[in-house]
């Protein structure tokens, strides 16, 4: 399993409008959809105001690969360079736990 923390660094009272495209535009319906996803879930980061959280769980890095080359993904490029300042991403890669 391929784990990504990503914190979208936006401009200065970005967030929400950033937050409300990738809604508007179906971009976290359309990566939820795709057969190797597991988890994408965006949240707000509590202690900055700019920073909009992404957590994606995937299936393997076939998964990945394939989603970085949807049009939804090509589209929160595009997104993203409207109002992110910068962007952070820890990759990981993790086994369940199964107890």
């Amino acid at each position: 399993m391929i784990i990504l923390h990503v914190k979208y660094n936006c401009k200065p009272n970005c967030r929400e409008t950033f937050m409300n495209a990738i809604k508007e535009n179906k971009l976290d319906e359309s990566s939820r959809n795709e057969s190797g996803n597991l988890k994408y879930s965006y949240s707000y980061d509590i202690e900055d105001e700019n920073a909009l959280i992404l957590t994606e769980l995937w299936k393997d890095r076939d998964a990945v690969k394939f989603h970085n080359e949807t049009e939804h993904f090509k589209m929160l490029g595009k997104l993203k360079a409207e109002y992110v300042e910068s962007v952070e991403i820890q990759r990981f890669n993790a086994e369940p736990i199964n107890e």
